[in-house]
């Protein structure tokens, strides 16, 4: 619309989104350094749509649906990072309130995930043979 304002929920998406891609980058970088560009732009994708869905692995532990399969659902639910802790695009259209904490720890989490994934990349960047 044009002649709007920048409020509080367009920073918090903007926000969101560049903690994302500050993720995404640094996996790609780690999947770079590890394979070639093409295997490591697929990892990075499934790495996305893994992400965006974690809550989906955490409902398939509930309510008993898949018991045998519940602690392996449960150890990947806690070792993907859940990108959507700092998702705030519906935010900006549905005029709902923006939680700077969620969105402060959110992006916290993703701080940290992306200085493991970078480690990881410099740690096999240094050992390469070229």
């Amino acid at each position: 619309v044009w002649g709007g304002t920048i409020g509080g929920a367009m920073a918090a998406a903007v926000l969101g989104v560049l903690c994302e891609a500050f993720v995404l980058t640094s996996v790609a970088l780690l999947l770079g350094a590890l394979a070639n560009p093409a295997i490591a732009s697929v990892g990075t994708l499934a790495f996305y749509l893994a992400g965006h869905s974690t809550e989906a692995l955490r409902e398939l532990t509930s309510n008993d649906r898949t018991p045998e399969m519940e602690g392996t659902f449960k150890v990947l639910y806690r070792l993907i990072p859940n990108l959507e802790n700092v998702n705030f695009i519906n935010h900006t259209t549905s005029g709902r309130a923006v939680d700077w904490a969620a969105l402060g720890l959110g992006a916290g989490i993703m701080a940290v995930w992306a200085a493991v994934f970078l480690a990881g990349a410099t740690y096999l960047f240094r050992r390469r043979q070229f």
